[in-house]
């Protein structure tokens, strides 16, 4: 819509000897940018400056659009194309001294955005669940480095994957970070442990099952330990003639299993 170009002077400029000649410097310089034969799109009328978008590309307004019609409901292909738009911050490095009201509208859209693109990473690892999802996990967490949802999906794709090694040293690098910050750092942990028995119930992932994921990769140290500590347990039991105490079922050893696998993570 048409801003006057009073304020939009002292919006801009703090007080120089003449905003208005100052203003009308910058309108013909962004006129020699937008402008082409075809078409004016700054348009000054009496004492208002307005531009004219219309049969326009712009990344800014397609993300907002996008998102106001519903990011769930887009193809994966618009996804794809929406998340390519990103480059970094909006305006980034723009910054105008000694105006607090643009720098709270800059920092406003710049955290609507970013939202915007966490929301279409978001989608994006939801729907793709190969390898290019653990890149967009990755950006996802830059932007978002406390986003619960964020951890939980990477613990997921790296427990499907069988990279249970990264996995724990993504665990222990995020505890770190969050109790740095004074947060508590229980839910992550539970959604290690929760990504890690749901591809074993699936058997998926798992050294030593069907389906593992990456051919030669090693147990982690904790259950090496634990394979050992059963067999020898096994061992002595047949030794002495000992059987396996009544009421506890292959569902439940494996529970204790887990628990004595993810002490320490």
């Amino acid at each position: 819509k048409p801003v006057a170009r009073g304020p939009l002077s002292e919006l801009l400029w703090d007080v120089p000897n003449d905003p208005r000649g100052e203003l009308r410097w910058c309108l013909s310089k962004i006129r020699g940018l937008l402008d082409d034969g075809a078409r004016r799109r700054v348009l000054t009328r009496g004492d208002t400056v307005q531009l004219d978008l219309s049969q326009s590309l712009v990344d800014v307004l397609d993300v907002l659009r996008a998102t106001e019609a519903g990011i769930e409901t887009l193809p994966l292909q618009r996804l794809v194309a929406l998340a390519a738009s990103f480059n970094g911050e909006f305006l980034e490095s723009l910054a105008i001294d000694d105006s607090p009201t643009f720098t709270a509208w800059l920092t406003a859209q710049r955290r609507r955005l970013r939202s915007c693109r966490t929301a279409v990473l978001e989608q994006l690892v939801m729907r793709d669940p190969g390898d290019q999802a653990l890149v967009y996990l990755d950006t996802w967490l830059e932007l978002a480095p406390f986003d619960q949802r964020a951890h939980e999906g990477l613990f997921k794709a790296l427990a499907r994957r069988g990279e249970i090694r990264e996995g724990e040293a993504h665990l222990a690098t995020t505890i770190d970070l969050f109790e740095r910050e004074g947060l508590e750092s229980t839910s992550i942990r539970t959604a290690w442990r929760a990504a890690r028995v749901e591809t074993e119930d699936a058997g998926v992932g798992v050294p030593g099952r069907e389906g593992v994921g990456r051919v030669g990769e090693p147990a982690p140290l904790a259950d090496l330990l634990e394979q050992a500590r059963r067999h020898a347990t096994t061992e002595h039991r047949v030794e002495h003639g000992q059987r396996e105490p009544a009421g506890v079922g292959r569902g439940q050893r494996r529970a204790a299993d887990d628990d004595v696998g993810l002490l320490g993570l």
